[in-house]
């Protein structure tokens, strides 16, 4: 009767467990301890990756850190902090609500009523602009290993298709720069689609040697990141020049950057390798640079490193060190941390 009674209050303390695991969301909820301003939407960010920060109109969404859920702090123009359930990077913000990707599928979830919506199966990479999705779609063995671009338009609930590779020349990277979708496939060619009329689309030959890992359009010409070095490529002559913010052979150098028109930002980590082992070594360089890109003179900002960097509005500079997000002023070079 004893063992019986010991063995049904193990049970119970074990449902318990079950329970606090599964409704309740471990660890702190993140806040961000600003109030942001309305902004004009510019598009610089790479949201391909797996982004945890997005700033939209007088909204600031952060993904906080949780053991067992995924959690999204949403911080709006009047001070209201609220948090969404299940939204995990990447994401980002759109009217009334966030569209994020999970396990290659494509959700939306609406702010006010927290109900989370089905886009489309089998998303790769995507991007919200205005009222549109812009969205990749996973490789596979039935489409002979090429993707498609597609657009998918919020209000009309519409989707169609916008490019379509090649056998084994699916697209890698894809940015939205000004009004138009830019697109590089496996094989350095850089599509450029108007994304008001889809069908006028622009093929140049990349004179680069593999497809860079991230890139980006600055103004007329093209900024992009290939084995740890940064090269802004001129699109229409094909000259190209090499971004130096080390003058030394450390390879493997870890480099974050983001742009816009008149300024690039980069954050510098020195390395050295060991076999297969990749350390980080103390350097003058390492930081945070600005740079202009007509004269590529650099002044250096602070010496945090950065693992990541988001650039919002006229020149608003955002960096995340760990699972913390920080402000960067880059004129008064002020370093504020705005997550707890």
């Amino acid at each position: 009767m004893k063992k019986s009674r010991t063995v049904m209050v193990l049970v119970i303390f074990l449902i318990c467990i079950v329970m606090l695991i599964c409704f309740i969301p471990f660890g702190k909820i993140t806040e961000l301890k600003t109030t942001p301003q309305p902004i004009n939407e510019i598009n610089y960010n790479n949201y391909l990756e797996d982004n945890r920060f997005d700033y939209k109109g007088d909204s600031m969404a952060w993904n906080g850190s949780s053991l067992f859920k995924s959690l999204l702090t949403v911080c709006m123009g009047n001070n209201e902090q609220l948090e969404l359930d299940g939204v995990c990077a990447p994401f980002q913000l759109a009217d009334g609500g966030v569209v994020y990707r999970k396990d290659h599928t494509l959700m939306y979830v609406d702010i006010d009523t927290k109900k989370h919506n089905h886009i489309a199966d089998g998303v790769n990479g995507f991007m919200v602009y205005n009222d549109l999705i812009i969205y990749s779609t996973v490789s596979d063995e039935s489409k002979d290993f090429r993707n498609e671009l597609r657009k998918y338009d919020m209000s009309l609930k519409t989707d169609m298709l916008i490019y379509e590779g090649v056998a084994d020349e699916s697209v890698a990277e894809f940015y939205i720069h000004g009004e138009s979708l830019f697109a590089v496939d496996e094989n350095a060619v850089l599509i450029k689609i108007p994304l008001d009329r889809d069908e006028s689309k622009e093929i140049i030959r990349l004179p680069i040697k593999a497809y860079p890992l991230f890139f980006m359009p600055l103004g007329d010409k093209l900024l992009y990141e290939f084995a740890g070095s940064m090269f802004i490529l001129d699109i229409s002559t094909g000259i190209e020049e090499r971004v130096i913010i080390n003058e030394s052979t450390y390879v493997n150098d870890k480099v974050r950057f983001i742009c816009n028109d008149s300024h690039i930002y980069v954050s510098f980590q020195a390395t050295k390798t060991n076999g297969s082992i990749v350390q980080n070594i103390d350097d003058e360089n390492n930081g945070l640079w600005s740079i202009n890109p007509t004269t590529l003179q650099k002044n250096k900002i602070c010496s945090e490193v950065f693992d990541r960097l988001y650039l919002f509005g006229d020149n608003l500079l955002f960096g995340t060190i760990n699972d913390d997000l920080y402000s960067i002023d880059t004129a008064s070079k002020h370093i504020a941390k705005i997550t707890e």
